[in-house]
Formats: structure tokens, C-alpha cells, sequence
């Protein structure tokens, strides 16, 4: 807090004109003092300053000092990029670049034997915002077909293992062929849709395939084979 107060203090203080006048003061009275005391020029007819090498000393002290002040200069504005919002579509949308969201494992393009049942699925991510619902989407290759698998803070398929990263189980047993896993955002409707997806195929064990809704778009998503 100490630290915090201090460079805001020292970043109020750039922006005044105080550095430039106390800078303009010790410069100019470093140069009278090193004139007068090295009796340079005769100044004790109009100023009492006694001649001397102690004089001298707080004058070379004085000089650098003022310098200093008057070569300080308040940072320059930054300035601040506006964000875009991303439209939402009906049709196949492409991974939106995010720092909210990133799926640690697997790895992009990383290879899985079948029998191995399931996989791990590592998932990083800050809360969503209101209204906003994160879905773990599976988009085989080569298709316009989206299987819902669960939503990020669903704690019956992930688990939290520490601030802000989740693992997940994801299934390919029998899921044979390029598997591109997304991270995809859904408003309230688009999540809606997913959930009555997913209770209907617990419930019949039959995975229909469907469009991606409207109102969910991906964030991210990493790409695997299942061979």
C-alpha cells in the first residue's frame, strides 16, 4: 500500500510545475554559489555569500540537483484500444482470439488411442460475465455438428484443482477420427439449448447431431486425432 501510495504521489507530482520551479531555483543557486564562493564574479557587494570551498560544495551539490528537476517530464497518455464485440451466428463460427479462456491439455494436434476411454481436459478461465455461459463443445472435423459435453463449472463433470483451472474427463472411447474441442460462450437461450441437449441424451443415450445455436459462439479450441 506504502509502494501504491508512494508512485502515485511521485506521478502527481511529475504533472505539476513544482519539479520545473524548485529545478529552476537550485540551478540558478548552485551557479550563484560556485561564481560567488570560487570568487568568480564578486557577489557579496549585492548578496551576502561568504567566498570559500564550502561554499563552493553546496553550489556543485545545488546544480545537479536543479538539472535534474528541470529535465523531468510528465509520461505521455496511453492510449486505451476499444474492444469489439463479436456477433453471434447460426453458421460455423471460427475460434475468437481471448485471454478469458485457454485449454492447457491436450496439446494442439496431439494423437489418442481410442481404448484409452477418456482423456484429461485442462481448462483455464476467469468467471464469465453476466448472462454468460462457457460450454465444453465438440465440433467433429469436417462437419457443422456440435455435441455439447458440459458446461465449465459444472462440478459433477469438472473439478476445481486451483484458482481459475478446472480438469475435466473427456470421453473418446469409440470416437475414432479428428476431434476439434472448443470452449464456446452461450447466452441464456444458446445455454438453455444445451442443457435440454444434454439432459435428453443422458437420459436416451442417443447424441443427435445439431447446429451450433444461436447466441454461442467458440472462444477457443484445440484440435485432436483419435485413432
Amino acid at each position: 500500500m506504502f509502494i501504491l501510495a508512494e508512485a502515485t504521489f511521485w506521478e502527481w507530482l511529475i504533472e505539476t510545475p513544482i519539479p520545473l520551479i524548485f529545478g529552476f531555483i537550485l540551478t540558478l543557486g548552485g551557479l550563484v554559489l560556485i561564481l560567488g564562493g570560487s570568487e568568480i564574479i564578486e557577489l557579496e557587494k549585492w548578496i551576502h555569500i561568504k567566498s570559500g570551498w564550502k561554499t563552493v560544495v553546496v553550489g556543485v551539490i545545488f546544480l545537479p540537483i536543479g538539472i535534474f528537476l528541470l529535465n523531468i517530464k510528465p509520461p505521455a497518455p496511453t492510449s486505451t484500444p476499444t474492444s469489439t464485440s463479436t456477433p453471434t451466428s447460426t453458421s460455423t463460427p471460427t475460434s475468437t482470439s481471448t485471454d478469458r479462456v485457454q485449454i492447457i491439455e491436450p496439446k494442439d494436434n496431439s494423437f489418442f488411442d481410442n481404448q484409452q476411454g477418456e482423456i484429461d481436459l485442462k481448462v483455464a478461465f476467469l468467471r464469465p460475465k453476466k448472462d454468460e455461459y462457457l460450454w465444453i463443445v465438440n465440433n467433429p472435423a469436417g462437419s457443422k455438428d456440435w455435441y455439447p459435453k458440459c458446461n465449465l463449472e459444472d462440478r459433477i463433470c469438472g473439478t476445481p484443482i486451483k484458482e481459475d483451472v478446472w480438469l475435466y474427463k473427456y470421453w473418446i472411447k469409440n470416437g475414432r477420427g479428428i476431434h476439434r474441442i472448443h470452449i464456446v460462450s452461450a447466452n441464456t437461450s444458446a445455454n438453455l439449448a444445451f442443457k435440454n441437449y444434454l439432459s435428453k441424451a443422458l437420459e436416451t443415450g442417443d447424441w443427435p447431431a445439431e447446429p451450433l445455436p444461436g447466441g454461442a459462439y467458440s472462444l477457443t479450441k484445440v484440435t485432436i486425432t483419435v485413432e
